[in-house]
C-alpha cells in the first residue's frame, strides 16, 4: 500500500492530485490518503475530500483529527492520528510500501502544519522502518541530480519527465545539518506531467473553499507538472514497478553505446602494447 498523508482536505489535490491519479492507475499497490485534520460535522470538507478521492481513483481515503485549526496552532500528536487512521483504513504499519507527505519546507506558503507533519513523520517512519517520500513544488536548493532515465516514458496523459539520483557534496551535507535540518538529503527525484483535467476535476470537488482565491494564491493550482522525492532506496521498488508499466515510444535506451567504449579501450591497449614492445 502507498500511503499519502496530508494535513488538510484539499492539500492532497493541490500539491499531489495528478500524481494520486497516476499512482492509482499505474501502481499495482493500493493507494490511500490519510488527512490529519478536518473531521467536522459542521463542515463540507470531509465530504468534498471523499469526492476528490473518487475522481482520483484512490482505493481509500480517511479524514482524521478535529475541525481545521489556525496555521499557528500545532496539530496534536501526529503519530497517534496516523495510527488511528491506519486502523480505520484497515491497514497496519507493515503494509506501507511507501509513505509520501508534505515537503520539509512546508510547500509554497511554508505552512507550519506542513513543516510539522514532515518533521514528525520523518521520525515516525525512521522508527518503524517505513520508506518516506515527499512532494515538492520545486527542486531543493542543495545537492545535484543525475538522470536515471534512458528515454522519455508515458502512459496515456501522464509523462515521466525526470527520474534522477541525488548526490551531495561536503558543503551540501554541512548546509543540511547546520541550516536546513533532518530529511533534507533525499536519494531520488521524480517529476511528471500529469493529467491536468483530472486535477481540475478534483479541485472542483471543493465547492466550500474559494477556488478563485486558491488559483491566484497557489502556482500549483494550475501547474501541469508535479514532483516528489524519495528519502531512501527502500521506497524505490514501489515507484519502479509503476514506471515499468509506462510506454517508451522510442528506443529503449538512448545512451546504450557499448561499441564506442570497447573500440576506444582497444585502441589505447594497442598503443600501450606497441609502446612497450617497440
Amino acid at each position: 500500500m502507498i500511503l499519502v498523508i496530508v494535513c488538510h482536505p484539499d492539500d492532497e489535490t493541490l500539491w499531489f492530485g495528478g500524481s494520486l491519479n497516476a499512482l492509482a492507475k499505474l501502481s499495482s499497490s493500493k493507494v490511500c490518503v490519510l488527512c490529519l485534520s478536518g473531521r467536522d460535522a459542521n463542515s463540507l470538507r470531509e465530504k468534498e475530500f471523499h469526492a476528490a478521492m473518487s475522481v482520483a481513483g484512490c482505493s481509500k481515503g480517511v479524514v482524521q483529527g478535529f475541525p481545521l485549526r489556525d496555521a499557528h496552532q500545532a496539530l496534536p500528536n501526529i503519530s497517534k492520528t496516523v495510527e488511528q487512521g491506519l486502523v480505520e483504513l484497515g491497514y497496519d504499519t507493515s503494509d506501507i510500501e511507501l509513505l509520501i507527505t508534505h515537503s520539509p519546507y512546508g510547500d509554497e506558503h511554508r505552512h507550519p502544519h506542513h513543516v510539522q507533519a514532515y518533521q514528525e513523520l520523518f521520525s515516525w517512519t525512521k522508527k518503524r522502518k517505513v520508506p518516506l517520500g515527499f512532494f515538492s513544488t520545486i527542486p531543493l536548493p542543495i545537492g545535484s541530480i543525475r538522470s536515471c532515465l534512458h528515454n522519455y516514458q508515458r502512459k496515456d496523459q501522464v509523462h515521466l519527465n525526470f527520474f534522477g539520483h541525488c548526490t551531495y557534496s561536503l558543503l551540501d551535507i554541512l548546509k543540511a545539518n547546520f541550516f536546513y535540518g533532518r530529511g533534507w538529503m533525499p536519494k531520488f527525484y521524480f517529476q511528471w506531467q500529469i493529467n491536468s483535467s483530472i486535477k481540475k476535476a478534483m479541485l472542483n470537488c471543493y465547492e466550500s473553499i474559494n477556488l478563485r482565491q486558491h488559483e491566484e494564491g497557489y502556482a500549483m493550482f494550475t501547474s501541469g507538472v508535479e514532483s516528489f522525492y524519495l528519502c531512501d532506496e527502500a521506497g524505490l521498488n514501489a515507484i519502479k514497478a509503476l514506471i515499468e508499466k509506462m510506454d517508451v515510444p522510442g528506443a529503449s535506451d538512448l545512451f546504450d553505446l557499448p561499441s564506442r567504449p570497447r573500440v576506444f579501450a582497444s585502441k589505447i591497449y594497442r598503443k600501450l602494447k606497441n609502446a612497450l614492445y617497440s
